[in-house]
């Protein structure tokens, strides 16, 4: 008895120490982790969101001049709320980080700018955000100013939560900009308003497009005037959206710029929707289409793309019966849908499409033309009146699947002839411009042009996009307010894959595997799927009883219009009818109630599962282990008593 109470004893002593010893261990791996390792991370967010990206190190490695970052952060406002003292030590870290990766050429202060200091006026005037303490009039500041040794600046005026995933992509492009003495320069040529324009109705000026903003911050963009008859001798890339009344010979000079394999982006769209009613007044240009067909590539603008499997749902209808259903020709493309080789998609995880046409590789060109976006093979061609009408519901029920993918964005490589084999057309004046093609502009005519002999032939470099309603803000991000400044959130990946293709085709790849981190699209694919089968099935029951519906409301309408102009006296058939159409309409309405209970109910069923799975799984699989290791400790103390007992009986 006396060896059983000591042996008890000494497992509770062994206990007791392995506690401490496990307590002891913990404090110094965490003590050891936070001197030694202070760079090491376990990271385990799908996109990787805590590990430095190979852009950044390569941004970091590249830098040749310090560049001083002062990141000004008041300390009252993180004891007010905390969140904001966990992101600056977050942005702190990180920069730190930075600053190891570049060797010390990124230089970091961190300033807490008090109230009524020179630190805080230094921090207004540099243009940052305060936000309130409190109720007293003093302000709390989290923002960033970086200069590089020519006294450039770049700022983030505030760290706003929205833009947290996005952290290591600000700063690094931040970088970027300041380290980069001389960006390639964009000849834009469009006829859409992307770079702002006045609103007739309003007299307000309109901002440019985001997209721009994106642009500039890589690349110099000039505007080329749709009058111009030459490209500027300095443009190193074209990007073409939807060129319309171009001059004969800035067309001759787009063909010559594209044959000297210069990269060009092109976009060309049946229907530009965000022009609203004026929209039918920005179509594709038949000479821009003539030049399209040369490089290899032919566009039907008569035509846009329908897909099913990637439509995007809406809500349309009157406020007092509103419908949702899929917009059969607004599409959500998802990678599935991408050319995964191709480096424009690094990163990306969704590109959104409106009323987007139909690429096709012209077969008599040269060069090859390959799709890097197409739609599912549940997928039509629809003619380009059904979007002059939207109407989701008659495109579901005139859609009829081809069973072929149709391409949306394709890359053109190779060698094409030139569209004007006799030469630089004639201008309005009857006259071709000497030189139109090499010289700067149209306003350098009285410049000295060298003679440059016109290409027949030349290999072609360009990407062509279907579609201009991408670029528009609302197709791919959400633009969300701060105390007055505004900041954009990306949605999908419309702008980064435009930089991307611009990068890729001028031989570039300035942070291209890190545009694409945080934007956070994750369909249900499983819960899309029911539902679409589920619509499938009910749409039809569902609009023969809203028909039924309709009829009878008129005919109740026409009854009672009847009654109420005084002159007529409901006959007791009337009031019959009326009553039986009442009835009737009581009835249409309940079954309208049971289809779309119906039609929710697989939703409904796959939802429950889901938040039952999410709820009793853990816990379940923790009682499981739980009753493993009972059982396990259960039959070794039987065993071990056994095992007593039996030492017991052979002592005696």
């Amino acid at each position: 008895m006396a060896s059983v109470t000591q042996t008890h004893a000494s497992r509770r002593m062994l206990a007791a120490l392995a506690i401490i010893l496990a307590f002891l261990t913990l404090l110094g791996v965490n003590l050891f982790a936070s001197q030694e390792l202070p760079l090491t991370r376990l990271d385990l967010t799908e996109d990787k969101l805590y590990t430095i990206s190979d852009s950044t190190r390569a941004e970091m490695g590249a830098l040749k001049e310090p560049i001083t970052v002062r990141l000004y952060f008041s300390k009252r406002l993180g004891e007010i709320a905390p969140t904001f003292q966990a992101y600056f030590d977050r942005v702190r870290a990180l920069l730190d980080h930075y600053a190891r990766l570049s060797n010390g050429r990124i230089i970091v202060q961190t300033i807490d700018p008090e109230p009524f200091t020179d630190a805080e006026d230094e921090a207004v005037a540099a243009g940052l955000q305060g936000v309130p303490l409190g109720s007293n009039d003093q302000l709390g500041y989290f923002g960033l100013v970086a200069t590089n040794m020519t006294d450039d600046r770049e700022i983030i005026p505030f760290f706003a939560f929205d833009r947290e995933t996005f952290l290591e992509y600000d700063l690094t492009r931040l970088i970027h900009k300041l380290s980069v003495v001389k960006r390639p320069k964009i000849g834009l040529i469009t006829t859409v308003p992307m770079l702002g324009s006045m609103n007739p109705m309003t007299g307000q000026q309109q901002p440019a497009w985001r997209v721009v903003d994106q642009i500039k911050d890589f690349f110099d963009v000039a505007t080329i005037e749709t009058s111009a008859t030459a490209i500027p001798a300095d443009v190193d890339m074209l990007m073409l959206v939807q060129p319309a009344g171009l001059a004969p010979e800035l067309l001759s000079a787009v063909d010559q710029f594209a044959l000297t394999g210069k990269p060009v982006l092109a976009f060309v769209d049946p229907v530009v929707e965000v022009m609203g009613p004026t929209g039918s007044q920005f179509g594709p240009d038949d000479g821009f289409l003539s030049l399209l067909k040369h490089w290899g590539v032919s566009f039907d603008p008569a035509q846009v793309a329908g897909d099913a499997d990637h439509a995007r749902q809406v809500q349309y209808g009157t406020p007092s019966r509103p419908s949702v259903a899929d917009y059969l020709v607004w599409l959500d493309m998802t990678p599935e849908t991408f050319d995964g080789t191709d480096p424009v998609f690094a990163g990306i995880k969704s590109i959104t499409f409106a009323t987007a046409g139909i690429l096709q590789p012209e077969a008599k060109a040269g060069p090859r033309a390959e799709p890097l976006i197409q739609t599912s093979t549940n997928a039509m061609a629809f003619p380009i009146a059904v979007v002059r009408t939207p109407d989701p519901s008659q495109l579901l029920r005139d859609f009829a699947p081809g069973n072929l993918a149709l391409p949306l964005m394709m890359r053109v490589q190779g060698t094409a002839q030139t569209a004007y084999p006799d030469g630089i057309p004639k201008g309005a004046n009857g006259e071709a411009a000497e030189g139109s093609s090499q010289d700067l502009s149209s306003g350098d005519a009285g410049a000295a042009k060298p003679e440059q002999t016109e290409l027949k032939s030349g290999s072609v470099n360009a990407i062509v996009i279907a579609d201009v309603d991408m670029l528009y803000d609302s197709f791919w991000a959400d633009v969300r307010d701060l105390l007055g400044t505004q900041f954009l959130v990306p949605l999908a990946g419309n702008a980064n894959m435009v930089l991307n293709a611009l990068e890729s085709l001028s031989g570039g790849s300035a942070l291209a595997d890190l545009r694409g981190r945080g934007v956070q699209d994750r369909p249900f694919s499983l819960v899309q799927a029911i539902r679409r089968e589920a619509e499938a099935r009910f749409r039809s029951r569902a609009e023969a009883l809203n028909q039924n519906l309709q009829q009878v409301e008129a005919r109740i309408s026409n009854l009672q219009k009847g009654a109420g102009e005084g002159n007529v006296i409901l006959s007791e058939e009337d009031r019959q009818a009326l009553a039986q159409s009442r009835a009737e309409m009581i009835s249409l309405r309940q079954q309208l109630r049971d289809v779309q209970r119906a039609l929710r109910e697989d939703i409904d069923q796959l939802d429950l599962g889901l938040k039952l799975l999410n709820i009793a799984l853990v816990p379940a699989l923790i009682a499981l282990a739980g009753a493993i290791v009972y059982w396990v400790r259960r039959r070794r103390r039987i065993a071990w008593r056994k095992a007593a007992s039996l030492r017991r009986e052979a002592a005696a």
